[in-house]
């Protein structure tokens, strides 16, 4: 763990910011530990939870061993191409495509930075930034 110098962190914070890298370390340490462990059950317990898979009507959801439950959550991905297209036909069939498909946009904040400012302008008013939650860390002392 690094040592946080008391000079370095103003106004009586220093046990705090102590306690915080003590706990972030913890917390580092903790996490590996826990996927090193997952890791094994997963590996001696392959063959009973595949077994136990393939029994179910669908390859996902809850199974047990006799000391764990394992949840192996629903991942569905769908082609955006393929979803544009059949977008576009039920649009030219004459439906509304928000019956069917939940449409989104985004774009990508280091793409707009470089927009034009011409183009830029035209998006402003759809644009929203707020504030994230915040993230505390303790100041690592540099060498000076």
């Amino acid at each position: 763990m690094n040592a946080v110098p008391k000079a370095v962190i103003p106004n009586g914070d220093f046990d705090l910011a102590e306690q915080l890298a003590r706990t972030e370390e913890e917390i580092k340490n903790l996490t590996f530990t826990k996927k090193r462990i997952v890791a094994q059950i997963l590996e001696r317990n392959a063959q009973v939870l595949e077994s136990k898979l393939k029994a179910k009507d669908e390859p996902y959801g809850d199974v047990s061993t006799e000391f764990f439950k394992v949840s192996y959550p629903k991942k569905v991905e769908w082609d955006q191409k393929m979803l544009a297209d059949l977008a576009k036909e039920i649009q030219e069939a004459g439906s509304y495509v928000s019956d069917y498909i939940k449409v989104s946009y985004e774009i990508v904040e280091s793409k707009w930075k470089a927009w034009p400012s011409e183009i830029k302008a035209q998006f402003e008013k759809a644009r929203t930034v707020s504030r994230g939650n915040p993230s505390v860390k303790v100041k690592e002392e540099k060498d000076e």
